[in-house]
Parts: C-alpha cells; sequence; structure tokens
C-alpha cells in the first residue's frame, strides 16, 4: 500500500508522503493539502459534493487495490465494467478537471493488461489521457502503448446530475470548442436499459423489509413511475445504532428495535424488522446499521414501525445480512449519492411519487460488496463507503 500511496501523489506532483497518519487515504489528502500547487482543485474544489466524490473515488481505489494485492487481478475486469458505464459521459471521474480521484483509479488499473483496458472504449479513452497528463508530472511514469486501431473516442465535459446521457448530449451548443463525439451503441444501450426499467412492474413486498405505506387515515394517490427522473438524494438514509432489540410477542419473524438515527438527543425510533430467523434481539443490539428514514409511519403486527433497517438477501431470501456503515461512521451520518444533491422527499411524496419502487431495482451491492444505486456507492462524508457481507445481492 506505501507504493500505492507513493505512485498516486507521484502523479500529482508530490514527491513524498507529509504525514505520519496510518490510512492512505488520509495520508494523500494530508500530502496534497500541503504540497500540491493546486490542492483545492485536486480535492475537489470547493462544492462540497464534489469534494465528497473524490473522498468516495478515493477509497473505493484503495480498497479494490488491496483486494487486487489479495487476490490477483479477476477483480479487475468487472471494477472497468463499471467504471466504464461511469465515464460513458465524462472526461473525469469528479467535476472538469483531474482530481486525486483520478489518480487513485489510475494507479489501480495500471496493472491491468492493454488488451483488458481496450475492451472498455469509455476507460480506455480515458486511461489515455489522463496517463498522458500525470506524465507531465512524473517523467518516470510507463505509459501504456495503444493499438492503432483503438477507438480512443473524445468526451465532452460533463457535470453529473440526474439528466440522461442522451439528454446530455442534446444540451451540448455547437459552439463547443471540441468536437463531441459519443459512443453511439453505449448511449443505446443505456437508453434502452431505462425503457427496459420502466416497464418492470413494482418490487414484490418483501417478508425481510416491507416498504411503510401510508396509514388508512392518510391516503396518498400514487402516480405511475418516471425512471427518468429517478434521484436516490430522495431518500433519507442515515447510518444508526441499534439501542434496545427484543423479539416481537406476536410474530416470530419480527424483531423490535429502538433505533438512534441522530433525530436528536435521546430520540429513537421504534422499527421492526423481518430478520428474525438470520439474528437474534441479543446480536441485533448494539449494531449499527443502515436506515431507511422517510417512510410513513406502519402498524406491522401491531407495531408501530417508523423506518426500515437496510438489508441484503439473497433471492430466495434464505440468508440475510445487513448493511454495514464504515467503521468511523457516526450515528445520523447521512448517506449520499456523489452527482445527485437533491432534497429529501417527504413521506408524503415518498408515496404519491412511489420513489422507493422506482429506486429499489437498482438498488444493490457490486461484486465487492459495495452497496449502490447503479454504480454509485452509498457514500458517508469522508468516511468511506456502506458495505454487505453479500455481493451482487438486492437491497431491500
Amino acid at each position: 500500500m506505501d507504493s500505492f500511496v507513493a505512485k498516486v501523489l507521484s502523479c500529482l506532483g508530490v514527491p513524498k508522503a507529509l504525514t505520519d497518519a496510518s490510512e492512505p487515504g488520509t495520508i494523500i489528502k494530508v500530502s496534497v493539502e500541503s504540497a500540491s500547487t493546486f490542492p483545492s482543485i485536486l480535492l475537489g474544489g470547493s462544492d462540497a459534493t464534489s469534494q465528497a466524490e473524490v473522498s468516495m473515488w478515493l477509497s473505493f481505489a484503495i480498497k479494490n487495490f488491496i483486494d487486487l494485492e489479495k487476490s490477483g487481478l479477476q477483480l479487475l475486469s468487472e471494477a472497468m465494467k463499471n467504471l466504464d458505464s461511469v465515464l460513458l459521459t465524462k472526461s473525469y471521474f469528479v467535476g472538469h478537471k483531474y482530481t486525486v480521484a483520478d489518480a487513485a483509479i489510475y494507479n489501480y488499473l495500471a496493472g491491468a493488461q492493454i488488451e483488458n483496458i481496450i475492451t472498455f472504449t469509455n476507460v480506455a479513452r480515458w486511461f489515455d489521457n489522463i496517463q498522458h497528463i500525470f506524465r507531465k508530472f512524473d517523467k518516470n511514469l510507463e505509459l501504456k502503448s495503444f493499438p492503432k486501431k483503438t477507438n480512443l473516442i473524445s468526451c465532452f465535459q460533463f457535470t453529473p446530475s440526474t439528466t440522461s446521457s442522451a439528454s446530455a448530449t442534446n444540451a451540448v451548443t455547437s459552439d463547443t470548442k471540441d468536437k463531441v463525439v459519443v459512443d453511439k451503441t453505449k448511449s443505446v444501450a443505456v437508453e434502452d436499459k431505462k425503457s427496459k426499467s420502466a416497464k418492470l412492474p413494482p418490487p414484490p413486498t418483501s417478508e425481510v423489509n416491507a416498504p411503510i405505506a401510508s396509514s388508512p387515515a392518510a391516503v396518498v394517490t400514487a402516480e405511475p413511475v418516471d425512471t427518468s427522473k429517478l434521484d436516490p438524494s430522495k431518500l433519507d438514509i442515515r447510518c444508526g445504532k441499534v439501542v434496545k432489540c427484543w423479539n416481537h410477542p406476536e410474530s416470530d419473524k419480527l424483531l423490535c428495535e429502538e433505533v438512534d438515527v441522530g433525530d436528536g438527543a435521546g430520540v429513537t425510533r421504534n422499527i421492526a424488522s423481518g430478520i428474525r430467523a438470520h439474528y437474534t434481539a441479543e446480536e441485533f443490539q448494539g449494531k449499527m446499521v443502515v436506515v431507511l428514514c422517510n417512510l410513513k409511519e406502519r402498524a406491522i403486527a401491531g407495531f408501530k414501525s417508523q423506518g426500515m433497517v437496510l438489508c441484503t438477501a439473497n433471492k430466495e431470501h434464505t440468508e440475510v445480512k445487513l448493511l454495514e456503515p464504515p467503521a468511523s461512521a457516526k450515528v445520523g451520518d447521512r448517506i449520499t449519492f456523489p452527482g445527485f444533491a437533491g432534497e429529501v422527499a417527504t413521506p408524503a411524496q415518498m408515496v404519491k411519487k412511489k420513489i422507493l419502487e422506482g429506486l429499489l431495482p437498482d438498488l444493490k451491492t457490486n461484486e465487492q460488496g459495495v452497496a449502490s444505486w447503479q454504480t454509485i456507492p452509498f457514500t458517508v462524508g469522508d468516511s468511506g463507503v456502506v458495505i454487505s457481507a453479500m455481493p451482487n445481492s438486492n437491497i431491500s
């Protein structure tokens, strides 16, 4: 890991680590702040969302580099597949200029063979561009030589938003300085995926965690799901701690919990979770959990539940695992989705606009077990990302 840190810093013109900290991400950030000519830009500028994105991608690269050292190159292909979709409409991972995020991911992917890189058009285009930028700072950097027939398409600058790639393409005006060339095959694939997802029926109610619906006293007419306006930042997902847990007296499937999600000193929420077959009350009590908070209160087997503890499960629901916040996360820390900064929906809006139903099909863990919406990780400030012991699983 020391060599990884050194290479990341070298790419950014920082000759050596300038702190005695032990955590790689902290070493890189502190060293860049201390020695770089443009530390603010490299760390995401003054925008809090961009800073969070840089931190998220840095954590992603560090975690995957560690896994790479343990298990070899087989994880690289799946990682590049995910990164390729992220880079479809981007020149850099965060904003309009290269950042620490690009340096970290570049050094994570540097061990891949050129034959593997060129399989992913957008990664190849980004990689070739970024390696020449970093060569200006590190003259010892070995450039990968791309075959002449490689389609290293150019890409317009793109600020992450909820706009689809097709809409973003149409928004580029004719006076754009650089010629815009979009990989039509990729764009069609994205649009096709969206059109298919729009036709999916609402997800079935899970026995593990049933979405909280409106109470009979406050009926809200639901609107059809508009998949073009999906925004995961509408979800109020927070880190919480189970301060008390007991078996539901009338249901052998339910655990009842009091969970502190940061609503205020001494304030807890009552939540019912259908995971009694997988966790005992004693195991559950005291755990840090991930809670969806902006759901309508609902009586489950007579117990008023005010949220949903998020878990992963296999298709048969024979195996269930809790989502795990980063070790340094605190009670009340909100999960964010870099690139999305919308306002949290009210419980009534969640029901009327079917927000959870629209987002739920794409809430999953990736191959590394990182909780994500589509390819965007559940991010907790500078603490890192939310994970699960069950990779490639649905979240509910």
